[in-house]
């Protein structure tokens, strides 16, 4: 899946939870649904982060040592 793709997805999931929420809240203030979807609302950044994959390598101090070692 694309990074278009899953973000576009994204978008659809949370557009999609707030009218639910809307519509939850037209009902009744103490409906409990619309309160745990406010809960997944705010977990969706956390969740996107950490499904988003970064595709940079992490520097690590070993590469520094190989590359002394290599031109040195």
């Amino acid at each position: 899946m694309t990074k278009h793709n899953k973000s576009l997805m994204y978008a659809m999931i949370i557009g999609l939870i707030i009218v639910v929420i809307c519509i939850g809240f037209l009902s009744s203030f103490s409906n409990p649904v619309s309160w745990v979807l406010i809960a997944a609302l705010l977990m969706i950044p956390v969740l996107y982060n950490k499904t988003s994959g970064s595709e940079h390598i992490k520097w690590q101090d070993e590469y520094v040592w190989f590359l002394i070692d290599l031109f040195f």
